[in-house]
């Protein structure tokens, strides 16, 4: 493994967890899990919803800067390649929400696909 993101949220009165791993070979695999599914350890990898390299957005996210929607719920990201790592809470696209290029979105379309805007 070459790096591993956590992303920790909620909706709806329960948690959800989900995990991207990179591998040696550029693969990037998540699993997922929420308060009415066995653990995340429990949970099979399955292929990312988009390709990305791990490194490459934990520098960006570096410097990126906030990236806020008004009356959105915030997830907590947490990315480790090697030696470097970032944490931070950010905002998630729901349905209808305009896409944002910055790197937390890139993430979080990787583990739950991209988010479209209503009517596209």
């Amino acid at each position: 493994m070459v790096g591993r993101c956590r992303i920790t949220s909620g909706a709806h009165g329960y948690h959800i967890v989900a995990e991207l791993v990179q591998t040696e070979d550029g693969r990037l695999l998540c699993r997922m899990t929420n308060d009415f599914s066995p653990p995340l350890e429990n949970q099979p990898f399955v292929p990312a919803a988009a390709q990305l390299d791990l490194r490459a957005e934990l520098a960006a996210l570096r410097t990126a800067g906030p990236l806020q929607r008004p009356a959105h719920r915030f997830a907590r990201l947490e990315v480790r390649v090697g030696d470097e790592s970032f944490e931070g809470m950010f905002t998630y696209p729901q349905h209808g929400d305009t896409p944002i290029d910055h790197p937390a979105e890139r993430l979080f379309n990787a583990v739950f696909g991209v988010v479209t805007v209503t009517g596209s």
